[in-house]
């Protein structure tokens, strides 16, 4: 049984569906303005300005996907052993 394919959005590398998941992206469709003014005699004019966004899913694979989780998870980790040894450097000097 053949698996379909599809290239990731992040690394641009082919992979089965199957090593991938889906993710909603919200991208720019467009923009539109227009003008309009009171034909009755009146100096009111009114302009208007629209961003139109679509909803998009595609496809990333499990590499991508997860390499920024456990990245942040990294972060997090290093920030806290850098606290508790600033704490226990100043514990060490006020004593």
């Amino acid at each position: 049984m053949k698996i379909a394919q599809s290239t990731c959005v992040r690394c641009h590398g082919i992979f089965p569906r199957t090593e991938m998941t889906q993710i909603n992206v919200s991208e720019n469709a467009g923009t539109s303005w227009g003008l309009s003014r009171n034909l009755k005699g009146g100096s009111t004019a009114r302009g208007s300005f629209r961003v139109y966004r679509r909803n998009k899913r595609v496809w990333v694979c499990n590499i991508c996907g997860t390499g920024n989780r456990v990245n942040v998870g990294f972060a997090v980790y290093f920030y806290i052993f850098l606290a508790t040894m600033l704490i226990l450097s100043l514990a060490d000097y006020f004593k």
